[in-house]
């Protein structure tokens, strides 16, 4: 339609309305018409002979069929923008949407389309972008094209084929309760175990898996890690997931990851690119803890280099180790196996107390001061709030943790009962020793504005009045290994220390289930 004259389409759109105009009586006399211009509001004006506009008609009317009688047999766009992504153990194509296609084509391989393994056509009814690969090769890479189509009356057009690939290594996981565990062991190449529930009765299996791994030359500590989170993202896990956790061990420079994946041209934009990885990527709407652990092999030379990369594979600078020796690792790797376990576990302190407090009352309960003290003003470690009331409503604001940090913030919420008034406070760790804080010492006080000291309750009883409940919620924790010959340079025998570190970890993550 773009081809044909604005004037002419103009005047067989007039004439097909307004015909009276172009009656035969009218032959030979100007007529003079006003049109009305949409766009810009200015008049144009035509002068129109009757005995040419016979003509012009037909003239219009023939182009107008040829138009619409006219079939586009131009090839369409090739798709654009094809990605890749691992979800629930299978693979996700997809691409931004083509203009004008009537479907799409999409076939698989394992040897890069020297043979097809699977085609598939999303069919007219159905043009979506993207596609689910089910039954993606474990442990290969697993390569995708993708063509639009445009329908003709007795034609296919075809655009020109995009490509995409993953090597697919096959997640597991489930959606039972639990703690769940996945393997990588790197050097040259990357042995995976597949995110299994971690229990007493099956802990052998784990740790045969690491006493099995072998050594071998170049450090793929990059592209280990660049798997070990496709794993993360792509496994099955519990509704109740509250941790995801990544645990890298290494002892040098990478040296082979951008052979690997060579969509990357240098090993610092693989490892910046890491680095946004486990800041920005999540697991179930959950963050990644990644956690780094290193020890400088005999090989490293650059070693901000080498502190760089234990740097981007740590999710916070509190996370990441650089340790001199392998008992150093045994004890970081027992350390992060404590941590995680208090942080897949809801620990919900309950304090019960008189609920006769004026509304605005500041109330303060110390966790380490002793029967014999009497002076709150001495405690390091303490819950302080403001206590207001409403109707049945209890509540406590402005809450200050001393010395503990809480996952409860810094209003909660109380239950009012004969009287009595209950707050449940969620995950109090210590900051000094990173542990749950004990109970043993709780003690409840009021501060008396008029008299500017704190006032005891010494009808506050430790023992009736506080109840710890624990609630354990499901994790997801992928280990990643070093297992380059440098770990036995020197005859150092690190290769068979790095496994037993390993398999202790394992051990003091079975031991708290």
């Amino acid at each position: 339609m773009q081809f044909l004259n604005l004037d002419y389409l103009q005047i067989i759109i007039f004439m097909c309305v307004c015909p009276k105009f172009f009656s035969k009586k009218h032959e030979g006399i100007k007529k003079k018409c006003t049109f009305a211009d949409d766009i810009n509001n200015q008049k144009l004006e035509f002068m129109l002979h009757y005995s040419n506009f016979k003509n012009v008609f037909i003239t219009g009317l023939i182009i107008l069929f040829m138009f619409a009688a006219c079939e586009d047999k131009s090839n369409p766009s090739a798709p654009t923008g094809l990605t890749v992504v691992v979800e629930n153990n299978a693979v996700r194509i997809s691409w931004n949407s083509v203009r004008g296609a009537d479907a799409y084509r999409i076939e698989t391989s394992t040897d890069n389309f020297a043979s097809i393994a699977t085609t598939t056509i999303l069919s007219p009814d159905r043009v979506e972008n993207y596609f689910i690969h089910a039954e993606p090769v474990a442990g290969v890479r697993n390569y995708y094209r993708v063509r639009s189509i445009r329908y003709g009356k007795n034609d296919e057009f075809f655009s020109n084929w995009s490509h995409v690939n993953l090597n697919f290594l096959r997640p597991g996981g489930g959606t039972e309760q639990g703690l769940w565990l996945g393997i990588i062991g790197f050097n040259n190449n990357i042995t995976t175990r597949e995110i299994s529930l971690l229990t007493r009765s099956n802990i052998g299996e784990f740790q045969t898996f690491v006493d099995r791994l072998t050594i071998g030359p170049a450090t793929g500590l990059y592209y280990a890690v660049d798997n070990a989170i496709n794993m993360l993202q792509g496994a099955a896990f519990p509704d109740d997931l509250a941790n995801v956790s990544l645990v890298t061990f290494t002892d040098g420079l990478d040296n082979i990851s951008i052979e690997l994946n060579q969509n990357f041209n240098s090993r610092d934009e693989y490892r910046d690119f890491l680095r946004d990885r486990i800041s920005n990527d999540k697991v179930g709407n959950l963050p990644i803890n990644a956690f780094s652990i290193g020890i400088q092999g005999g090989d490293v030379v650059n070693v901000p280099a080498f502190r760089a990369g234990l740097a981007a594979l740590a999710s916070s600078p509190n996370n990441v180790h650089e340790v001199t020796s392998m008992t150093d690792v045994n004890n970081i790797f027992r350390e992060i196996a404590n941590s995680l376990y208090f942080e897949s576990q809801r620990h919900i302190l309950s304090l019960r107390f008189p609920g006769g407090f004026d509304d605005g009352d500041k109330i303060r309960f110390t966790f380490d001061l002793e029967l014999n003290v009497e002076d709150a003003t001495m405690s390091n470690l303490y819950i302080e709030g403001v206590f207001r009331r409403s109707g049945t409503s209890r509540w406590l604001e402005n809450i200050k943790y001393e010395g503990m940090r809480s996952s409860s913030g810094t209003r909660v919420d109380g239950s009012l009962d004969a009287g009595f008034v209950t707050f449940n406070f969620e995950n109090l760790i210590s900051i000094a020793t990173g542990n749950i804080v004990s109970r043993d010492f709780v003690r409840q006080w009021e501060y008396i504005a008029s008299e500017s000291e704190w006032q005891g309750n010494s009808e506050f009883d430790q023992a009736g009045e506080t109840q710890i409940d624990i609630e354990t919620r499901s994790a997801i924790i992928m280990l990643v290994l070093d297992c380059t010959l440098s770990l036995d340079a020197g005859g150092a025998n690190g290769f068979r220390l790095m496994k037993n570190a390993a398999n202790d970890f394992i051990n003091e993550l079975a031991r708290q289930l």
